[in-house]
């Protein structure tokens, strides 16, 4: 190969590498391909040239030595599709009960699809899956209060008198025996103070009591 055509030929091979590994890449499915083979063919076929020859001829083995295409995995290309883009959404419900908040993700799916004519449309969103998560909210104090109370106790304590009794009704008789009766009551009442405080905890939705 004279000099000047292979200087051009190397290049030719730089610059268009990059795009044409982009398109291997795509075409495969795999973004780990860093290098692929060239080879410099004369565009007049007349020449007819050794080289040339040379380099059809070592096309054709390295196409030889690939490994066959699994058809299976081949995607049929959409006349109107051009390009198919994958949107991902996720929905967040949440639910407090007493200090849990309750919290529900649902994952989202859906294909963005550009045509050639470059108007879009969507397909439906698919529910791809779901998590259930629980979060325990700190105890907020709602209200505090003192409850007081008051239980008075009654206590009677006899007040007592003698009293004579029995004797004969003449002055000449025997002197009376006496004893001892109840007269009246002291009554007594003590007064017993209680107090309490009441701390009310929890969320908006539901209370939790605690006394001190």
């Amino acid at each position: 190969m004279p000099p000047e055509v292979k200087n051009q030929s190397q290049n030719t091979v730089s610059k268009l590498i990059p795009e044409i590994l982009d398109l291997v890449r795509e075409a495969n499915g795999d973004n780990t391909i860093n290098s692929f083979p060239t080879f410099f063919i004369d565009s007049d076929f007349e020449k007819k040239d050794q080289f040339s020859c040379d380099e059809i001829n070592r096309l054709i083995a390295w196409v030889h030595q690939l490994t066959p295409l699994d058809v299976t995995q081949v995607k049929k290309a959409d006349p109107i599709i051009k390009e198919s883009i994958e949107e991902n959404d996720v929905k967040i419900t949440k639910n407090v009960i007493g200090n849990v908040e309750h919290i529900k993700k649902e994952y989202f799916k859906r294909n963005k699809n550009i045509h050639y004519d470059n108007s879009t449309s969507y397909s439906n969103w698919i529910k791809i899956k779901e998590e259930n998560l629980k979060n325990v909210l700190p105890k907020q104090l709602l209200e505090e209060k003192i409850e007081k109370k008051e239980i008075p106790t009654v206590t009677k304590t006899p007040v007592m008198r003698t009293e004579k009794y029995g004797g004969r009704r003449y002055v000449i008789a025997g002197p009376k025996k006496t004893r001892q009766v109840v007269d009246y009551y002291n009554k007594t009442t003590v007064t017993e103070y209680y107090e309490r405080k009441i701390k009310i905890e929890g969320s908006a939705n539901k209370r939790f009591f605690t006394n001190n």
